[in-house]
């Protein structure tokens, strides 16, 4: 259910223009940051429920702990920008443009580089 409701959020906010705006956008980063966590762990978790699996490998449990601390970051970066998003728009009303322009692609960049 998560999986299928973050991508449609994800297809309506790239397809309709009226949502192309700073805050639909981070929101369907972090939908999409939600897939990534989802799909990290979904492997795993229908192992144990389908096929009855109560141990995980060693290099699995590492690679899927990576995943998620890795998208957990991310997340928080989402996050963050969202809050900084909301700043910019209620400090600086009449420089709102400019300073989202400037600022919030370089912090993007970070936050996805992690």
């Amino acid at each position: 259910i998560a999986l299928t409701e973050n991508f449609e959020l994800m297809y309506l906010t790239y397809s309709e223009e009226v949502f192309h705006k700073p805050m639909y956008i981070f929101l369907a980063l972090l939908s999409f940051t939600d897939v990534l966590m989802c799909t990290s762990t979904l492997p795993n978790t229908l192992c144990i429920l389908w096929l009855n699996l109560k141990e995980i490998d060693f290099k699995a449990c590492l690679a899927q702990m990576f995943f998620v601390h890795t998208f957990t970051g991310m997340e928080s970066g989402v996050l963050m920008l969202m809050a900084l998003d909301r700043y910019v728009a209620i400090c600086y009303p009449l420089r709102y443009a400019t300073i989202l322009t400037n600022v919030i692609k370089k912090i993007d960049m970070v936050s996805w580089h992690e």
